[in-house]
């Protein structure tokens, strides 16, 4: 190994040696200053911190209201659709007070005709709700419209087949709300 002198980075010219006192002040100087920016990164990191828990607190709050409003909005809507059906409903009751005043004057037949009338009209609001009566009579029995409660052979008829209605069943749109209790031929 030779003795060759050691030179400062860049400039050509021998490197001095430190003083140990020196050397430690610039250490120290050099610790601040990465203490320093580590409390800045810091306190960034606080600020940014801050800054999403209070937007996370405000969207906790805006979904919290969503909710109530849209549960406000179910019940008013259900509720003016009942509206709506009570008022389709009136013209019958109307019509079944008229029923009720001709059979107290003894007029059986406008009573009757009544009656035919109010249930006409209650079946008509019904099925433009989406009511519709299952078919029964002359179907083939299928438990997810009919309701055997009586078998009964008959040559007339195919086995399964629905040969009579003791109560009628409906249906809302698609689904069975009540099915029809029928009779079955069984053979």
């Amino acid at each position: 190994m030779s003795d060759e002198l050691k030179t400062e980075q860049g400039t050509g010219q021998p490197e001095e040696p430190q003083d140990p006192k020196d050397q430690a002040r610039e250490e120290q100087i050099q610790t601040e200053e990465a203490g320093g920016a580590i409390e800045e990164e810091i306190d960034k990191a606080a600020a940014q911190e801050a800054r999403l828990t209070e937007q996370m607190m405000r969207l906790q709050a805006d979904f919290e209201n969503y909710k109530k409003r849209s549960l406000r909005e179910k019940q008013d809507i259900a509720q003016y659709t009942m509206e709506s059906f009570l008022k389709k409903l009136l013209p019958i009751l109307d019509n079944l007070d008229r029923a009720q005043q001709s059979a107290d004057t003894g007029n059986m037949d406008a009573y009757k005709q009544g009656v035919d009338m109010v249930f006409k009209q209650l079946l008509q609001v019904l099925q433009d709700e989406g009511l519709q009566t299952v078919q029964a009579e002359g179907a083939q029995f299928d438990p997810n419209f009919h309701h055997a409660v009586m078998a009964e052979s008959s040559d007339d008829h195919q086995e399964d087949e629905v040969i009579g209605e003791l109560q009628k069943g409906y249906q809302y749109k698609d689904k069975v709300i009540r099915p029809a209790m029928v009779k079955v031929c069984k053979k």
